[in-house]
């Protein structure tokens, strides 16, 4: 049977339909147009979502029409409240009154109220029997936030809280312990405002029901980060100031070969002195139970690493995922054994670890103390048994360290993984000129084997020395070459490249390629490469390009090479037997496969090896 009326659709239907659109738009479209529609708007099993936003002094008569066919809604049928109206939330939450009669209201957001605003209507929120979610973006300040937590934590449904504030005085302020305040239902929290640890070990005392937790940012009042910058003390024998070497921001290039052969030392030495001060974060608030609490996002500014490990450890609880990012001058962030010992001991459930160590070097220079550090040590057994793997990113305006859960990358498809070799470097700069400032130390820090450089075009020379500075690269990831650029000066300098030329570069993605001259540089430059893989090869004739590749590899005996794969745009089976009569032409070829998966093709092929008797 055909349907030719709207009103012959089941109310099931429009039921399902409804769940995409706003209440007030429901009640403009259906509310007028017969009884059964009539019947169905007011049915008990119908909810409304409303959304009400209005940015503009102009938009007043915008809400009185939205207010009055508000009124015209049943309140127990109302779900879900989005309210984004900063120039007339006084007026709206004085003419529409929140009371006990929303009994189905689950979810509130409240998008850009002010402090006062928000204050009075908290106080009323308190009579909602299912409020579960609340989302508060308020503007700035800071200075009402005790009495907002405490009247948040009186909501005694609430599971879900996402607080941010438009901070935009930066006025110091500090939560204050919440008088008569109940212990509250929240288990995820998310906090999008200034504090301190202090600061969120006082929220965290009213909440024993969390699970789930993300802060952002966390900033030191005190900023002991940067106490030691202005120290130059080189004294590398002095085991006991292992801190103050940590934070310092020595410009003596000579430090910068130093071996540092006490990492283990330093790793191991908690630093009681420094604990004790640290200490008073926690005043008098005691270790919290919160047994349920298996997340934790922190993004930090500059605050000491032995400073949170203060905080962390007053968690009693069994975490399965860290998330933990941070901007510092701090490099025992980057101690791998102090995570080690803190995860194992406190945290021996975690299942995934995500760290990010962000030191932006002052201008004029880089920071030398992340040099002294031993990164390899994020490569040892229990990185390798988490399958936690190393990562390292400059760019022009600061390093990046980062510790990740293992994922699957281009490099690692249809082989095998060795985790001990999963180390990878990122480059991205917006001048080349900046390359050599940027990536000096880096390069003598840690044992790198996968290499990918952001920059949209990188000339031959300054690729070559980079890899030449990196001897154990495995893959490389590079946008596209640039042959043009290579001045003749260089070109000496490549060619000793090529005679001492010792990579052991297997795999090679080239996100664009120009002309096959590149081609030839590569399968040249990196004579063990194996797999080479070609996001776009621009206007050149594709059969042309694969009969060329062919020929290249087959006159220089790469005994390597023999997986090629091309991004096409659309899977074409003609292209395909074009493949297919190429290669069947190519004497040197004695087996080989090809196939097309996901607009890709997959070339493989075993070539004939001519020995010389």
């Amino acid at each position: 049977m055909s349907i030719t009326s709207i009103e012959n659709l089941s109310n099931e239907l429009f039921y399902e339909l409804f769940e995409y659109l706003d209440g007030i738009d429901i009640y403009k479209a259906f509310s007028n147009l017969n009884y059964r529609f009539q019947q169905l708007l007011n049915s008990s099993s119908l909810l409304f979502k409303i959304k009400i936003n209005c940015q503009y002094d102009e938009s007043n008569t915008k809400i009185f029409k939205q207010l009055t066919l508000l009124n015209h809604l049943n309140k127990h049928q109302i779900y879900s409240f989005y309210i984004c109206i900063p120039y007339q939330a006084k007026h709206f939450f004085s003419s529409y009154s929140i009371d006990s009669s929303f009994d189905h209201l689950e979810s509130f957001v409240l998008d850009e109220i002010e402090p006062t605003i928000l204050i009075q209507l908290l106080s009323k929120l308190t009579c909602l029997p299912r409020l579960f979610s609340l989302t508060i973006d308020m503007l700035d300040h800071l200075s009402k936030l005790t009495d907002i937590y405490q009247l948040i934590f009186a909501l005694s449904k609430l599971k879900y809280l996402k607080f941010t504030v438009y901070d935009t005085d930066f006025v110091n302020t500090s939560l204050l312990l919440f008088r008569n305040s109940q212990i509250s239902s929240i288990e995820y929290l998310i906090i999008k405002h200034r504090c301190d640890f202090n600061d969120l070990l006082t929220v965290l005392s009213y909440t024993p029901q969390l699970r789930h937790l993300n802060v952002d940012p966390i900033i030191d009042d005190d900023n002991d980060d940067d106490d030691d910058d202005d120290d130059d003390d080189d004294d590398d024998d002095d085991d006991d100031d292992d801190d103050d070497n940590d934070d310092d921001d020595d410009n003596d290039d000579d430090d910068n070969d130093d071996d540092d052969n006490d990492d283990d030392d330093n790793d191991d030495d908690d630093d009681d002195d420094d604990d004790d001060d640290d200490d008073s974060i926690i005043e008098n608030i005691l270790p919290i139970k919160l047994s349920n609490l298996t997340y934790i996002s922190l993004e930090v500014h500059y605050i000491k690493f032995d400073k949170f490990t203060v905080f962390i450890k007053n968690f009693n609880c069994k975490l399965k995922v860290l998330r933990y990012k941070t901007q510092s001058n701090d490099v025992t962030y980057l101690y791998a054994n102090r995570w080690k010992e803190l995860i194992l001991k406190y945290f021996p459930q975690l299942e995934k670890f995500y760290f990010q160590y962000e030191d932006v070097p002052y201008y004029g220079h880089q920071s030398p103390a992340y040099r002294k550090v031993d990164f390899n040590q994020f490569i040892s057994s229990f990185w390798i048994e988490k399958r936690w793997v190393f990562k390292s990113e400059i760019d022009t305006s600061a390093f990046i360290f980062k510790i990740y859960p293992y994922k699957e990358t281009w490099y690692d498809r249809n082989s095998s993984i060795d985790y001990s070799k999963s180390s990878q470097l990122t480059i991205r700069y917006p001048s080349m000129d900046e390359c050599s400032i940027d990536i000096h130390g880096i390069l003598r820090v840690a044992q790198f084997y996968h290499l990918e450089i952001k920059r949209k075009q990188i000339d031959i020379s300054t690729l070559m020395d980079i890899i030449c500075r990196l001897s154990e690269l495995d893959s490389l990831k590079i946008h596209s070459l640039s042959l043009s650029s290579t001045c003749d000066s260089s070109m000496e300098e490549i060619n000793r490249c090529f005679i001492s030329n010792k990579n052991k570069i297997t795999k090679i993605y080239l996100e664009k390629f120009n002309k096959i001259e590149e081609i030839n540089f590569l399968i040249k430059f990196c004579p063990q490469m194996n797999y080479l893989h070609i996001d776009s090869i621009n206007n050149m004739d594709i059969e042309l390009f694969i009969k060329e590749i062919l020929d290249k590899i087959n006159n220089d005996g790469n005994q390597y090479f023999y997986t090629l794969c091309l991004s096409i745009p659309t899977e074409d089976d003609k292209i395909i037997e074009k493949f297919k009569n190429i290669i069947n032409s190519n004497k040197s070829i004695v087996w080989y496969s090809i196939k097309c998966i996901l607009d890709v093709i997959y070339l493989q092929w075993e070539k004939r090896i001519i020995t010389n008797i």
